[in-house]
């Protein structure tokens, strides 16, 4: 027995000592211990209205932009507040308070302690009522404060709203009624369901993706097609969007599906744009979408395929492999997955998502992931940004570069970068382009319209190129070369910049003297870009340029040259790019007009994709289209991998960095249904955006909405309210309609101070708190969204002077003409060819 204990003694100080040995070697370099993430240590924070559960909110410990967040909004209570719900059952907050902010955040209207309340589901109950009296339709940024007994605060983000009328209770009852009902997998077409009564096809037949579903699908598709889903994590709409008789609802969950004995699981997230008709207190549905992406389980191996499948995806596959093809890096819904061949090993070498998928805390469609460079050994360098929800940086928002060491196995954070930028403009900037070069050791990133460089071996980050709108970096699709103009606006452009970071080379190309350059865009890594005289530019009434082109260049990565295309007296107007064809958009000049002739095409041949590893789209009966990465022949997977997870830690020069962002004066955003879609330069360019995508809004600088993708009432006017200022100077036409806007808009001002401003826009930055728009470019059924929201809006008419419209109905227009001095009533007809021989030149205001 002695023997038997002195053995067990030295067999458990052995191990013991192992361990201790291998953790000190997989750690070594690392300045603390490694671990797994830390646990969601902040609560989730709800709204209630009227009885319903709504607006599930994360929150932040830093002080967020808030003039582009998005994420929810909520009208008034009829005790003119909101009620919040808090999941504080692990006694994470000690005191709760609010703020209530302008909409860019910048000016604080009201701070107070919100009042606790009664416990319900495990939530408390937190009253908070306004003191001051908020302007009717004017957003509000809503922030509820949670303060932990360290002092650290959270905060919480929404719009509030105070809606006159409203029927939020109604709509978010439909929205939730329609996804409980894509679950019911039959139906009797006589008796139907609101579902069914709400698809445009015939509903016969399959089709084959379930990747995004929406009004256009079969109903077999929209009731999930093979998948028998599970909801595991709970159903909570989100109001994004609102006015009186319109919402854009949210739900974002996961589902669990048993495909061929295995389970499965994926993020939903569905979006409903719906009206409400006050006649006859019915709600309709104008489009709903769903969004579904797999998450990447060891389920996805396929020797029979001979691949590693993506799933159930909207998004290419995002991935890396080494040079024999032997290792496979690939990212998944914020996960970060290694596939080595010769031993059959799967790593999870950075994931949110933790073992279980119940606790929505654990889970964040707000995070993406680019893998920036990768060596032979299966050593990767990799960027993590978007809303951190867990691990050292929970509850702020920026961006990390890690580094994996596959010998190791062990992940270190190099340095970590907060912004307060949300998610949603980040993965239009840093998600386009992230770039580690080894050889430098440099990373470079792109972030608030800026470029930035980071020497790895001091920590140093500096700024290299700045002041270019976001848009106009363009990025190859290698994620190797940037290029850039040397001006903002395109009528002042006389050079583009190429900057390849894989070599360090740069290239910069120019035209012949005063010419102008117009980059259009990469076709793979080949830039195409063109010239055009500086006298040729065409200034459209909203103050863009149009560059005609009299000859286009196509560029390789190397910066030759591999193709031009020019023709004597053609210009270019524009071009688009199909899968081997450019399509070129001509015209010729006649006199000082461009009239547009017949297409041509320049045919392109795209590199030879020489990858031995490849993407195939393959048909699964119970997910049915799904992504595959599929391996050469002479590679055979086995269906089963042994399962890897790394430890977490940072690297001993580890540096905490901060970018403060800030929205552009002048500049317009555009947001869809599901999110941020991109910035223009003028408020007609992204007004027609949104109208041809038949879905979306308009902000400004400042977070105030401009325009929703609305279609007007049959009739409206304010005729009664505007201070009609005869004026019979036509010269001054325009500055009159501003003052009689600006008046109307509560301005207090004189006739003589709006001519004196100079401009429309002056009279509002100096006389109201309003902001003045010029929306020239859009149709007359566009600007009656205007009238129809009781904005006036002054129109350049076949003559040249303004007139203020103040009234419409189905078939007629009436405007005031203060040259005249009368009111006029034209019929819609008329008033739209007479806009059309001035461009459609118009004006209006937002009120702030």
């Amino acid at each position: 027995m002695k023997r038997f204990l002195i053995k067990a003694f030295v067999f458990i100080a052995v191990a013991v000592g192992t361990a201790f040995l291998v953790n000190q070697f997989n750690n070594r370099g690392l300045d603390r211990v490694s671990s797994e993430l830390d646990e969601p240590t902040l609560p989730y924070v709800y709204l209630e209205f009227e009885g319903k559960v709504i607006n599930r909110t994360c929150g932040y410990t830093q002080t967020m932009s808030t003039s582009l967040m998005r994420d929810g909004i909520v009208p008034l209570n009829s005790n003119h507040g909101v009620t919040v719900l808090v999941d504080n059952e692990a006694k994470y907050g000690e005191t709760f308070t609010y703020e209530l902010r302008s909409i860019a955040g910048d000016s604080l209207v009201e701070r107070g302690d919100a009042v606790s309340g009664s416990v319900e589901n495990g939530r408390k109950k937190y009253d908070v009522n306004f003191r001051m009296d908020m302007q009717q339709n004017r957003e509000y940024v809503f922030v509820f404060i949670i303060t932990a007994a360290d002092g650290t605060e959270v905060r919480y983000y929404n719009r509030v709203v105070n809606l006159a009328e409203q029927h939020a209770k109604a709509i978010v009852d439909f929205a939730t009624n329609f996804h409980d009902t894509t679950f019911i997998k039959e139906v009797n077409e006589s008796e139907g369901n609101v579902v069914f009564d709400n698809l445009k096809t015939d509903k016969a037949g399959t089709t084959s993706s379930l990747a995004h579903v929406d009004l256009n699908a079969t109903y077999e598709q929209i009731t999930w097609g093979g998948l028998t889903p599970v909801v595991v994590t709970g159903v909570t709409p989100t109001i994004t969007e609102i006015d009186k008789e319109y919402a854009v609802i949210h739900m974002s969950y996961v589902v669990e599906s048993m495909n061929d004995k295995k389970s499965h699981y994926y993020q939903v997230d569905e979006y409903y744009n719906v009206t409400y008709n006050r006649s006859s207190e019915t709600v309709k549905l104008l489009a709903f979408d769903r969004y579904q992406e797999s998450f990447f389980d060891s389920g996805y191996i396929s020797k029979d395929r001979n691949s590693i499948s993506m799933g159930v995806t909207n998004e290419p596959a995002e991935y890396v492999t080494s040079e024999d093809y032997g290792i496979l890096a690939f990212v998944r819904l914020g996960q970060l997955w290694m596939y080595k061949y010769n031993d059959s090993s799967l790593t999870n070498i950075f994931s949110y998502p933790q073992d279980s998928f119940s606790d929505a805390r654990t889970l964040n469609t707000n995070l993406d992931i680019n893998i920036a460079d990768m060596d032979a050994d299966g050593n990767i360098y990799f960027v993590v940004y978007g809303y951190m929800n867990r691990g050292e940086h929970e509850g702020k928002n920026g961006m990390s570069l890690y580094y994996y060491s596959a010998e190791d196995m062990t992940t270190q954070e190099l340095f970590f970068v907060e912004c307060d930028e949300s998610y949603d403009i980040m993965k239009k900037e840093t998600g386009r382009f992230t770039y580690y070069n080894a050889q430098t050791n440099k990373f470079y990133y792109l972030l608030d319209e800026t470029l930035y460089e980071v020497s790895l071996a001091d920590m140093t980050q500096t700024a290299i190129v700045e002041g270019i709108p976001s848009a106009k970096y363009l990025v190859s699709a290698n994620r190797k070369l940037v290029a850039y103009p040397n001006a903002a606006e395109d009528e002042n452009v006389t050079a583009i910049t190429i900057q390849n970071f894989e070599t360090g080379e740069t290239y910069e190309k120019t035209c012949a003297t005063g010419d102008l350059l117009l980059a259009l865009g990469f076709v793979e890594n080949d830039l195409i870009y063109g010239c055009a005289h500086s006298a040729d530019v065409i200034m459209t009434s909203d103050g863009q340029a149009i560059l005609p082109l009299y000859e286009l260049f196509i560029m390789s990565d190397n910066g030759e040259q591999k193709k031009d295309y020019t023709k004597d007296g053609v210009y270019i107007m524009n071009a688009s790019v199909g899968d081997d064809t450019i399509y070129l958009t001509r015209a010729r000049k006649q006199n000082q007009f461009f009239e547009e002739i017949d297409q041509d095409y320049i045919s392109y041949k795209k590199e030879e994709n020489n990858k031995m590893i490849t993407t195939d789209t393959t048909y699964d009966s119970y997910a049915w289209n799904i992504l595959d990465i599929v391996f050469p022949s002479n590679f055979y997977l086995s269906d089963t991998a042994s399962y890897r997870k790394t430890k977490y830690g940072r690297a001993e020069a580890y540096k905490d960095m901060q970018v403060q962002t800030k929205t552009r004066d002048g500049a317009y955003y555009v947001f869809d249904n599901a999110g941020y879609i991109g910035e223009y330069e003028t408020a007609g360019s992204a007004i027609t955006r949104v109208v041809d995508d038949e879905a979306g809004l308009v902000v400004d600088s400042n977070g105030n909405t401009i325009y929703r993708c609305l279609a007007a009432d049959s009739y409206n006017t304010v005729a009664d309210e505007i201070k009609e200022t005869p004026n019979p100077d036509a010269n001054q036409s325009l500055l009159t309609c501003a003052y009689m806007c600006a008046q109307y808009a509560g301005g207090t001002l004189e006739l003589t101070d709006a001519i004196n401003c100079g401009t429309f826009e002056k009279v509002f930055e100096d006389y109201t708190n309003g902001v003045g728009i010029n929306i020239s470019g859009i149709s007359l059924s566009t600007a009656l969204y205007f009238l129809d929201r009781d904005i006036p809006f002054a129109a350049c008419i076949d003559d040249g002077r303004y007139v203020l419209v103040i009234s419409y109905n189905s078939t007629h227009i009436r405007y005031y003409d203060p040259v005249l001095g009368a009111e006029v009533k034209v019929t819609r007809k008329a008033f739209e060819n007479s806009l059309s021989l001035q461009s459609n030149t118009m004006y209006t205001f937002s009120v702030q």
